[in-house]
Protein backbone atom coordinates (compact mmCIF):
# COMPACT_ATOMS: atom_id res chain seq x y z
CA UNK A 1 0.00 0.00 0.00
CA UNK A 2 1.14 3.20 -0.80
CA UNK A 3 0.67 6.96 1.40
CA UNK A 4 0.90 10.60 0.80
CA UNK A 5 1.79 12.43 4.09
CA UNK A 6 0.14 15.74 3.65
CA UNK A 7 1.84 19.16 4.87
CA UNK A 8 -0.25 19.06 8.03
CA UNK A 9 0.99 15.58 9.83
CA UNK A 10 4.47 16.89 8.10
CA UNK A 11 8.23 15.26 7.02
CA UNK A 12 9.10 14.11 10.42
CA UNK A 13 6.19 11.54 10.46
CA UNK A 14 6.78 11.05 6.44
CA UNK A 15 10.78 10.40 6.91
CA UNK A 16 10.07 8.14 10.03
CA UNK A 17 7.90 6.04 8.16
CA UNK A 18 10.23 5.68 4.82
CA UNK A 19 13.08 4.38 7.36
CA UNK A 20 10.77 1.44 8.30
CA UNK A 21 10.13 0.89 4.39
CA UNK A 22 6.78 2.36 3.85
CA UNK A 23 6.26 3.45 0.38
CA UNK A 24 5.30 7.34 1.54
CA UNK A 25 5.17 10.41 -0.89
CA UNK A 26 5.34 13.80 0.98
CA UNK A 27 3.18 17.08 0.01
CA UNK A 28 6.12 18.82 -0.82
CA UNK A 29 7.50 16.41 -3.22
CA UNK A 30 4.35 16.45 -4.95
CA UNK A 31 2.60 19.85 -4.16
CA UNK A 32 3.60 23.87 -3.61
CA UNK A 33 2.91 24.21 -0.11
CA UNK A 34 -0.31 26.80 -1.25
CA UNK A 35 -1.83 24.21 -2.78
CA UNK A 36 -5.43 23.79 -1.94
CA UNK A 37 -6.21 20.49 -0.44
CA UNK A 38 -9.06 20.04 -3.01
CA UNK A 39 -6.86 20.27 -5.71
CA UNK A 40 -4.33 17.68 -4.42
CA UNK A 41 -6.57 15.32 -2.54
CA UNK A 42 -7.87 14.29 -6.42
CA UNK A 43 -4.66 13.46 -7.57
CA UNK A 44 -3.51 11.63 -4.74
CA UNK A 45 -6.81 9.59 -4.78
CA UNK A 46 -6.12 8.73 -8.32
CA UNK A 47 -2.88 7.38 -7.59
CA UNK A 48 -4.72 4.72 -4.92
CA UNK A 49 -2.85 6.24 -2.31
CA UNK A 50 -3.63 6.59 1.16
CA UNK A 51 -4.02 10.29 2.97
CA UNK A 52 -2.07 10.41 6.21
CA UNK A 53 -2.93 14.29 7.69
CA UNK A 54 -3.81 16.16 11.50
CA UNK A 55 -6.86 18.24 9.04
CA UNK A 56 -9.37 17.27 9.87
CA UNK A 57 -11.25 20.26 8.66
CA UNK A 58 -11.72 17.92 5.14
CA UNK A 59 -14.60 16.29 5.87
CA UNK A 60 -16.27 20.02 7.24
CA UNK A 61 -15.21 22.48 4.52
CA UNK A 62 -17.40 21.87 1.88
CA UNK A 63 -15.24 22.37 -1.32
CA UNK A 64 -12.19 20.01 0.19
CA UNK A 65 -15.27 17.04 1.10
CA UNK A 66 -16.67 17.16 -2.11
CA UNK A 67 -13.61 16.46 -3.67
CA UNK A 68 -12.73 13.60 -1.35
CA UNK A 69 -15.95 11.52 -2.04
CA UNK A 70 -15.91 12.45 -5.32
CA UNK A 71 -12.49 11.27 -5.56
CA UNK A 72 -13.11 8.31 -3.83
CA UNK A 73 -10.33 9.17 -1.51
CA UNK A 74 -8.96 6.81 1.36
CA UNK A 75 -7.58 9.05 4.58
CA UNK A 76 -6.78 8.89 8.59
CA UNK A 77 -6.78 11.85 10.29
CA UNK A 78 -4.18 11.99 13.32
CA UNK A 79 -6.62 13.35 15.73
CA UNK A 80 -3.73 13.42 19.25
CA UNK A 81 -4.58 17.02 19.99
CA UNK A 82 -1.49 18.81 20.86
CA UNK A 83 1.43 16.85 19.98
CA UNK A 84 4.87 16.08 19.03
CA UNK A 85 5.83 14.08 15.34
CA UNK A 86 6.72 11.53 17.98
CA UNK A 87 2.90 11.11 19.30
CA UNK A 88 1.40 11.27 15.74
CA UNK A 89 4.05 8.67 14.86
CA UNK A 90 3.13 6.55 18.31
CA UNK A 91 -0.73 6.31 17.28
CA UNK A 92 0.39 5.24 13.53
CA UNK A 93 2.14 2.47 14.28
CA UNK A 94 0.03 1.04 17.22
CA UNK A 95 -2.92 0.95 14.35
CA UNK A 96 -0.60 0.32 11.86
CA UNK A 97 -2.10 -3.54 11.32
CA UNK A 98 -5.47 -1.66 11.23
CA UNK A 99 -4.91 0.35 8.87
CA UNK A 100 -3.18 -1.34 6.43
CA UNK A 101 -6.45 -3.78 6.67
CA UNK A 102 -8.37 -0.91 5.96
CA UNK A 103 -6.38 0.52 2.99
CA UNK A 104 -7.03 -2.67 1.36
CA UNK A 105 -10.04 -4.15 2.02
CA UNK A 106 -12.29 -1.01 2.45
CA UNK A 107 -14.02 0.93 -0.69
CA UNK A 108 -13.35 4.87 -0.69
CA UNK A 109 -14.32 7.07 0.16
CA UNK A 110 -13.36 6.67 4.02
CA UNK A 111 -12.05 9.00 6.71
CA UNK A 112 -11.01 7.59 10.10
CA UNK A 113 -9.36 9.65 13.11
CA UNK A 114 -7.01 7.96 15.06
CA UNK A 115 -6.56 9.09 18.80
CA UNK A 116 -3.69 9.46 20.67
CA UNK A 117 -3.80 5.34 21.75
CA UNK A 118 -4.02 3.95 18.56
CA UNK A 119 -7.71 3.66 18.13
CA UNK A 120 -9.56 4.53 15.17
CA UNK A 121 -13.38 6.29 14.33
CA UNK A 122 -14.69 5.77 11.45
CA UNK A 123 -16.28 9.37 10.01
CA UNK A 124 -16.89 8.46 6.32
CA UNK A 125 -19.14 7.00 5.01
CA UNK A 126 -21.50 8.01 7.39
CA UNK A 127 -23.56 4.95 7.46
CA UNK A 128 -21.97 1.21 8.06
CA UNK A 129 -21.69 -0.23 11.34
CA UNK A 130 -18.91 1.86 12.80
CA UNK A 131 -19.95 5.04 11.03
CA UNK A 132 -21.41 7.85 12.72
CA UNK A 133 -24.96 7.27 12.17
CA UNK A 134 -24.59 4.15 14.38
CA UNK A 135 -22.61 5.58 16.84
CA UNK A 136 -25.44 7.97 17.19
CA UNK A 137 -28.00 5.72 17.11
CA UNK A 138 -26.44 3.56 19.72
CA UNK A 139 -25.48 6.68 21.86
CA UNK A 140 -29.55 7.72 21.76
CA UNK A 141 -30.77 3.78 22.49
CA UNK A 142 -28.43 4.27 25.53
CA UNK A 143 -30.10 7.69 26.82
CA UNK A 144 -33.40 6.39 26.22
CA UNK A 145 -32.94 3.47 28.79
CA UNK A 146 -32.87 4.74 31.79
CA UNK A 147 -31.71 2.61 35.07
CA UNK A 148 -34.89 1.84 37.94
Amino acid sequence: MSYFVDRDLGPPVGDALRSVKVDVVLHRERFQPETADDEWIPAVAAEGRVILTRDRHIRSRPAERQAFTTAGAKCIVVTTRVSTPLDDLRALLIAWPEIEALAVTMPGPFMFGLARNGRLTQYIPEAGPQGPQARRERMGSKRAVKPP
